[in-house]
Order: structure tokens, then sequence, then C-alpha cells
């Protein structure tokens, strides 16, 4: 695998987000435009409609870059 490929996500990047779940509960993942990044919160965009959805991090489980395309 080429390290372009493990390299972590950037603002502007497709992002899979993994969401912190209750015990028994069923996961819950994201995928989003990942706007901006604190050590507080997570910014992501989402397209329909268009907003800004912000996350506290205590809320995120993995946060992992999409590296390819859907068609």
């Amino acid at each position: 695998m080429n390290a372009a490929r493990r390299a972590p996500a950037a603002i502007g990047d497709d992002v899979l987000v993994e969401l912190v779940v209750e015990d028994g509960a069923p996961p819950v993942a994201l995928l989003k435009e990942l706007v901006r990044r604190s050590a507080g919160f997570v910014e992501l965009r989402q397209f329909t409609p268009d907003r800004i959805i912000r996350l506290a991090t205590s809320r995120i489980a993995a946060l992992h870059r999409v590296t390819g395309e859907a068609y």
C-alpha cells in the first residue's frame, strides 16, 4: 500500500466517521467532508441539505480518510 493512501485525513477530504455507541447498540457511521478539526471538536459538511455538523471528539470512535471513489 502506498504512503499516500495511509496519510491522515486533511481538511477537504471525504471521511468516514465512526461514532461512539452504547454497548449492544448497532454501529453508526457518517460519510462527510472534513471541514475543520480541533482538539475538542470536528466539523463535517453534508451536502443534502448543505450544512455543517460539529461533533465533540468524545463522540468519535474513529475517523478514516476515504481513498476511493464510487461510480
